[in-house]
């Protein structure tokens, strides 16, 4: 067989036939011929920190909003779970869990035509504040009656 010139290494052939020509073709003087050779370390994983508990206010309102939605629109509403949890957790940042739902009845009530077929938690929170008003509206108007003007 004749020798072979000390070009690029063919890709066929034994794994270990190609690592010992390539130690052979390494100088004698070169410092990494003492040294063991290099293996692949298993990786370093880190620690995983700690899975935080959900809030449970969360999954509840999650679950009122779809039983909702299926019992007026008769079809299941398909979750998006964490963009849903994310939003329902930044709305009980300033308003109870009670509220929410009244605030998911009303939406669910609101008859604009624009809203058919597009009724989603998203949609929901972009109109909270209006449902809130109604709300403020209605104690307010409750009050009155309970406490009628003497003049």
């Amino acid at each position: 067989m004749p020798k072979r010139d000390k070009g690029p290494l063919p890709i066929e052939g034994n794994q270990k036939i190609r690592n010992k020509i390539r130690r052979e073709e390494v100088p004698a003087s070169c410092p990494s011929d003492t040294q063991q050779p290099v293996t692949r370390r298993a990786r370093e994983r880190k620690p995983q920190s700690p899975k935080k508990e959900t809030d449970p206010r969360i999954s509840h309102l999650i679950t009122y909003f779809c039983t909702e939605y299926e019992r007026r629109l008769n079809c299941k509403y398909t979750v998006s779970g964490a963009k849903d949890g994310a939003t329902f957790k930044a709305l009980l940042k300033d308003h109870s869990e009670e509220t929410l739902q009244q605030c998911v009845v009303l939406f669910m009530d609101d008859n604009e035509r624009w809203l058919d077929g597009k009724r989603s938690i998203g949609l929901f929170r972009s109109r909270i504040n209006q449902y809130m008003q109604q709300l403020a509206r209605a104690a307010v108007d409750d009050e009155a009656w309970k406490y009628p003007r003497i003049e």
